[in-house]
């Protein structure tokens, strides 16, 4: 390899600082699709975003899980736990998203303990147009708490009431639509909850609940 003003090529390249401890792809982030996710609304991707899910579970350090711009069909509840992030794409506008996961048959996420760290960036999450399954659930102990997680830049369509407690989180540039029984209602202290669109069907907007 010759360097520049080399011209025998006998020059050693230069030393980067850090370059034995590159990060590479899976270090930082998972591609759903490499787990054999489709995204175009009919196929069933419960099983692949499962297996991408199993891949990033047990490890200390969680990459991401990214999901390519599609619509990603599931029809199970999918694990909610400590350090899961799922990232979809940018959305151009408010109802723009151009990553969504669907479940019409059974809640959208669960959990049974509390959750640190988790992050949800650029999804819109839709459940039936009947509102009848909820966002998350916890089959154990409701009141289980979600701690310091970061929601950004999401949606979320037809559930049915779900409260939430949450302690340190950040929820921002959200809408909430097309919700039953009062939608969404976050419990908890020390939230920053701004910047959100609320709507809700059969309900008043004052129904949703923030601390």
């Amino acid at each position: 390899v010759k360097l520049a003003g080399d011209l025998a090529g006998t020059a050693d390249l230069p030393t980067v600082p850090g370059l034995a401890n590159k990060a590479n792809k899976g270090d930082l982030y998972i591609n759903v699709k490499d787990y054999g996710a489709i995204g175009d609304g009919t196929a069933d991707d419960t099983a692949a975003i499962l297996a991408a899910i199993a891949v990033v579970q047990p490890l200390s350090r969680k990459p991401a899980i990214y999901f390519p711009a599609g619509n990603y069909k599931t029809t199970s509840p999918l694990p909610f736990f400590n350090g899961l992030a799922l990232v979809g794409t940018v959305p151009t506008d408010e109802f723009g998203f151009n990553t969504q996961i669907v479940n019409s048959t059974t809640d959208m996420f669960y959990y049974t303990a509390k959750v640190t760290g988790a992050k949800l960036v650029g999804i819109s999450f839709r459940g039936n147009t009947s509102c009848t399954t909820k966002f998350i659930n916890n089959p154990v102990d409701a009141a289980q708490t979600i701690f310091w997680t970061k929601i950004y830049d999401c949606g979320f369509n037809f559930f049915n009431k779900t409260t939430i407690t949450l302690t340190g989180t950040v929820l921002t540039h959200c809408y909430f639509n097309n919700a039953m029984y009062g939608g969404f209602e976050f419990k908890g202290s020390d939230n920053i909850i701004t910047e959100n669109f609320f709507a809700v069907a059969g309900a008043s907007a004052s129904s949703y609940s923030a601390v």
